[in-house]
């Protein structure tokens, strides 16, 4: 089955896919993986103190739009497919709006 999960920030402490905050405890064993994409996309590499290659680069930041397109699908793809290996990414979204801001959906096959 396909799922989309939406980039959430991490002040925002929601998980998107779930629609609920980040449990210790997930349900399923689907809400387990969409829980985890969509942490691992909310995570900036190297600010996790045990694991400081777990997350998603911030090099596209302050690029131009063309370039982050390619470095974000590529960047994001290898975060999932490392750290979440029951998740197989299926597309990337990647949208913007005129003021620069970018939204991003994976969709995911588990």
């Amino acid at each position: 089955m396909i799922y989309s999960v939406n980039f959430v920030k991490p002040s925002d402490g929601m998980n998107p896919s779930v629609g609920s905050c980040f449990t210790f405890s997930p349900a399923t064993v689907e809400e387990e993986i969409l829980q985890n994409v969509s942490m691992i996309l909310s995570t900036v590499r190297g600010t996790v103190p045990l694991d400081r290659n777990f997350g998603v680069s911030d090099r596209f930041v302050d690029r131009p739009v063309p370039a982050v397109n390619a470095l974000m699908r590529a960047e994001l793809f290898d975060a999932i497919e490392k750290n979440e290996p029951r998740a197989e990414v299926v597309d990337i979204l990647i949208d913007y709006d005129k003021s620069g801001k970018l939204t991003t959906k994976v969709e995911v096959e588990i």
